[in-house]
């Protein structure tokens, strides 16, 4: 970079300023709209991470027993069946639920 700084550091602030900026987000909507944060954690927040780590783990697992073109179609494939997978067991209500099952499997939605 311009000053002989690593270009990670760029990147470094950005995630902390999204950080705070979260974090300001949500206590504007406890004043406004009367948010629950300890809800939003526990019904957002902690589901979510809980995918990205156990989809991290388990594409990374099943991307190490290949390698070249073959691992990157694998790495793909893999990483959209299980991350699918996960935010239907861990992310969604059962109404969200209910609408995804309407609209795969019922064409009539009216």
């Amino acid at each position: 970079m311009y000053l002989g700084v690593s270009p990670l550091y760029v990147l470094y602030i950005r995630i902390i300023l999204n950080i705070c900026i979260t974090f300001y987000r949500l206590l504007y909507l406890k004043k406004h709209v009367g948010l629950s944060i300890i809800s939003y954690f526990k019904r957002v927040f902690f589901p979510c991470v809980l995918v990205l780590i156990v989809s991290f783990i388990s594409v990374n697992f099943i991307g190490a027993f290949f390698d070249g073109v073959v691992r990157f179609l694998i790495t793909c494939i893999s990483s959209v069946f299980i991350n699918t997978l996960l935010v239907f067991i861990f992310c969604l209500s059962k109404d969200e639920l209910m609408i995804i099952k309407r609209f795969l499997f019922n064409k009539d939605l009216s």
